[in-house]
């Protein structure tokens, strides 16, 4: 996680900034340069910015949190914030929208550098790789969880369409297992859905619990009881 720094920092840097541009137009630079250093220091304010709103809204809810606290969190001012970002709707959409992307991309690339695996050991690690990211971001979870039981609304939305590309993602890994002739060709239709059903629920219970066995054995467990069944064989 990124590193607060002290009161006013992050806008006294963004100002030095401005100001060092400003001197340098007067002397033969590369093209775009002052826009570049500009760009640079708004980048890592925003990122201070959705680092704290994410902090105070997975703490007090999305709707309870107010701005100041958020300003207070990342020691800058109000006006900061609804300058680089927007209002309180706009920084809740920006930090679900760059987890849930984040999400995607993660398993996307894991499903495909698992590929020359077994099916077992791709489906270990895609199941722990998703574990692993939920508990470094339980904040953001707690965000989606709460965005997804409020009204219609473009966070529930999000969630909702994050969900639908993780399904799809799930049904390329179960038809692998069926290819591999590890899963049967009835679970191509629920399989998906089931496996994650499960996982989900491991991840609230994990977060809940704070729970001490680790990603890795936790996709075992889940995958055993997805693969072999939880009866007595």
């Amino acid at each position: 996680m990124m590193n607060l720094h002290s009161q006013s920092e992050v806008e006294l840097m963004v100002k030095k900034a401005s100001a060092s541009a400003v001197q340098r137009r007067r002397r033969p630079s590369p093209t775009g340069g002052r826009l570049r250093l500009r760009e640079q220091f708004r980048s890592y304010a925003r990122e201070v910015i959705l680092e704290a709103g994410e902090d105070v809204m997975a703490a007090q809810g999305l709707h309870a949190a107010r701005m100041e606290e958020v300003a207070e969190k990342a020691r800058v001012a109000v006006g900061t914030i609804y300058n680089l970002i927007g209002d309180r709707d706009a920084l809740v959409g920006e930090i679900l929208r760059l987890r849930h992307e984040q999400l995607v991309v993660l398993l996307t690339r894991t499903l495909e550098e698992v590929r020359p695996l077994g099916f077992r050991e791709q489906a270990e690690r895609c199941l722990s790789t998703l574990l692993k990211y939920f508990r470094e971001h339980r904040r953001f979870y707690q965000m989606a969880a709460e965005s997804e039981r409020g009204p219609a609304c473009a966070h529930k939305r999000m969630s909702q369409e994050t969900i639908a590309k993780i399904r799809e993602l799930f049904s390329e890994l179960v038809a692998r297992g069926i290819a591999a002739g590890v899963l049967t060709e009835r679970t191509q239709e629920l399989g998906p859905l089931l496996l994650m059903g499960m996982l989900r629920e491991v991840v609230m219970v994990d977060i809940g619990n704070e729970s001490a066995v680790g990603p890795d054995e936790r996709a075992k467990d889940v995958l055993a009881v997805f693969i072999e069944g939880a009866g007595v064989r």
